[in-house]
C-alpha cells in the first residue's frame, strides 16, 4: 500500500519575491524523497539569496560601472549544486570584474567551495585517492574523481 503526500511551500525573500515549490511524497520513497526536497530547496533558496546578493552590489558597490551582461556557473556547496547567476562588470581600467565571486571566495575555474573541497580532503588523509573519490561519490550521489581530490588536496593543503 502507498499513500502520498502533496505538500506546497511558498518563500519570501526580500523585495516581496516569492517563490513557489510543490511536491508529492509517496510513502514507499519516504526518506529518499525527502533528502531530494531538503536539496532542491537548499539549491533554489542559495540561487535566490545570491541573485539578491547581485542586486544590491549592483546598488551599492557597481554603481556608475558598465554591465557587460550576466554569466552562469554550477558551483557545488555544502547545500548542494547552486547555478550562480551574476553580473559582470567593466572595471574603469578596462578590466572585467565579476563581484559576486569575489563575495563568495570564488576563484576563476572554481566549482567547489572551500567546505566541499575540505570535506574531500579529509578522507584522502587516510586513504588512496581513488578509494576517496568512490566514497565521495557514493556520499554525495555525484560522480568526483581521483584527480579532483588531488586538486582539492593540494588547493586546501596550500592553504
Amino acid at each position: 500500500m502507498t499513500k502520498d503526500v502533496r505538500m506546497i511551500i511558498t518563500i519570501e525573500i526580500e523585495n516581496n519575491r516569492r517563490m513557489t515549490i510543490n511536491f508529492v511524497i509517496p510513502s514507499d520513497i519516504f526518506g529518499q524523497k525527502m533528502i531530494e526536497i531538503q536539496r532542491q530547496i537548499g539549491e533554489m533558496i542559495s540561487e535566490a539569496v545570491i541573485e539578491n546578493y547581485d542586486d544590491q552590489i549592483r546598488e551599492e558597490e557597481a554603481k556608475g560601472l558598465k554591465v557587460l551582461g550576466r554569466e552562469t556557473r554550477v558551483v557545488e556547496m555544502e547545500c548542494g549544486e547552486v547555478a550562480i547567476k551574476r553580473r559582470v562588470y567593466q572595471r574603469k581600467d578596462g578590466r572585467r570584474w565579476k563581484p559576486v565571486d569575489e563575495l563568495l571566495g570564488l576563484e576563476k575555474y572554481q566549482r567547489r567551495d572551500e567546505k566541499v573541497m575540505e570535506r574531500n580532503s579529509v578522507p584522502a588523509a587516510q586513504a588512496a585517492y581513488r578509494r576517496t573519490a568512490e566514497i565521495s561519490s557514493y556520499l554525495n550521489e555525484k560522480a568526483i574523481s581521483a584527480s579532483t581530490i588531488g586538486r582539492d588536496v593540494k588547493r586546501v593543503g596550500g592553504k
